[in-house]
């Protein structure tokens, strides 16, 4: 265990504890000598500051050095409590001050007779507290601030209840973050390799543009067999596209046709690879996109703000990069396959029982199994992001692929506003519109672009654009990765600022 006084290591020497300063809590048996002895202390403690500084400066000028100024050393009401009396810590000094109404920095001398007589009630309500037992749990969420002495507005059955949601919450999030984690390392790794194919495919269909290059020059050599002699390493010949003389190399050992007849064999070769190449070429990059949408994706939660829905959508992300085979499933996902998998074949044989053993009442009870799985495991719309337009239109943001193909071609109406930010990963927005109702103002637009935009690769710009198109123009091609969609008519194009929308504030109010 390590300290800033001491060092508890095996094979280290032992030394004592540092020594404690002050009295007993219960020492001071009225207002008039508790003030007193704190008082003191604070001044104690402020001569002891300056002590340590004149000794730091002795040493620089021993050592030669340019000595540090002085700072100025003011008594403290906190350093007073805490070299006062025994057991009491900086966040008790915090939580005394806080109920009183006083500043745990303030000066002992500046403080008021009716300052001093409600800071000694809460003294005297924490040692009522400690004789009795009896603690008033409390907690504030939006500050992670905890009490036992009520002094926070959200109040707990019992302090074992406040610590238990304490630590759930705590391990929660230090879950959630090491499957983030992990999720990203095998993001990282998949592009990776995806982009190292799309290099090695693009040089590929480089190298082939040779083709027609070897096919001339063949054609060349061709045309000129009557004039080169066998045995000959080299010819010149005139160029038909410039006119001007060219030299070719040839193969000394082998006849000028054969040497022709290797060409044309390479450039027949080279123009089947560029058909081989090619889509092997368009794969590679749609995986490269799908997986810097799963990234973008990842990066919007990264951190556990307390809303199950994150923890929804990042089993979710995990899911889909099991089914994408970039990931071995989880034990609990091999459980619950398993599971669902011995349910199927009971209900099957329990239809073939009750039908009379035909195929066809056991693939039809195995349908319904299968169904029933589904549902179980089904796509959760509900947590996908929320937010009110200023126009008081529902705005609907994908935390994921998955989300992203719900709400692009299952959620969304005909009338409702799409937008995605314009050539980069990013999360599929809807603007809910009902049929026949008021339309969106260019706020409420801007609104739904400026989420879009933040909820993107783009979130750190200051500015993106963003498509806006109709719900009945996002179409998702046969075959096609999650959350890849088809636009096949844009409405209007939007400049996004990521910083100015509701989510970037959100985060600037947790973060800070």
């Amino acid at each position: 265990m390590m300290s800033s006084y001491r060092q508890i290591q095996v094979g280290r020497t032992y030394s004592f504890p540092p020594q404690l300063y002050g009295v007993p809590p219960t020492a001071a048996t009225s207002m008039e000598q508790w003030r007193d002895t704190l008082i003191g202390a604070a001044r104690l403690a402020a001569a002891s500051e300056v002590a340590r500084q004149q000794q730091r400066q002795q040493r620089k000028m021993n050592a030669s050095e340019k000595p540090l100024p002085l700072l100025a050393v003011g008594e403290r009401l906190a350093e007073g409590f805490i070299r006062a009396f025994h057991g009491v810590s900086p966040a008790l000094v915090d939580e005394l001050c806080g109920a009183a109404g006083v500043e745990p920095d303030a000066s002992p001398d500046s403080m008021t007779p009716s300052q001093w007589e409600v800071l000694y009630g809460q003294w005297i309500t924490w040692q009522e507290r400690l004789r009795s037992g009896k603690f008033a749990a409390t907690s504030n969420p939006a500050t992670g601030k905890y009490s036992v002495f009520g002094s926070q507005p959200w109040r707990h059955a019992s302090v074992h209840e406040m610590l238990e949601e304490y630590y759930e919450a705590l391990t929660t999030a230090e879950a959630h973050a090491q499957l983030h984690d992990k999720l990203a390392g095998t993001v990282a790794a998949a592009l990776k390799k995806a982009r190292g194919k799309v290099r090695a495919f693009e040089q590929q269909l480089k190298d082939s543009g040779r083709s027609q290059e070897l096919q001339r020059l063949a054609d060349l050599i061709t045309a000129n067999l009557y004039r080169i002699p066998a045995g000959s390493a080299t010819t010149v010949v005139e160029d038909w596209e410039t006119g001007q003389p060219l030299t070719l190399e040839l193969d000394p050992t082998k006849p000028p046709v054969a040497t022709a007849e290797a060409l044309y064999r390479k450039a027949r070769k080279l123009r089947r690879a560029v058909d081989a190449v090619q889509p092997l070429l368009d794969e590679a990059r749609a995986e490269v996109a799908y997986l810097e949408d799963v990234e973008v994706g990842l990066a919007g939660l990264k951190r556990w703000t307390g809303d199950a829905a994150d923890a929804v959508a990042l089993r979710e992300v995990q899911d889909e990069l099991v089914a994408g085979k970039y990931m071995k499933p989880p034990p609990d996902a091999a459980l619950a396959q398993k599971t669902a998998a011995r349910a199927l074949k009971a209900a099957a044989r329990a239809a073939s029982k009750g039908g009379g053993g035909s195929k066809k009442g056991t693939r039809g009870a195995a349908a319904t199994a299968t169904a029933a799985v589904a549902v179980d495991g089904g796509q959760n719309v509900t947590s996908a992001r929320r937010y009110i337009s200023p126009g008081g239109f529902t705005v609907l943001v994908g935390r994921n692929n998955k989300q992203n193909d719900v709400l692009s071609t299952q959620v969304a109406k005909d009338d409702d506003l799409w937008f995605h930010v314009r050539g980069m990963p990013g999360s599929h927005t809807l603007l809910r519109v009902s049929r026949g109702g008021l339309e969106p103002t260019d706020v409420d637009v801007q609104f739904a672009a400026d989420l879009a935009a933040f909820f993107s690769r783009a979130r750190d710009s200051l500015k993106v654009d963003v498509i806006v198109s109709r719900g009945a123009w996002v179409r998702k091609p046969r075959g096609a990765k999650p959350g890849a969609v088809m636009v096949t008519k844009e409405l209007r194009n939007v400049v996004g600022r990521p910083g100015y929308s509701a989510a970037a504030s959100t985060v600037a109010g947790s973060e800070g």
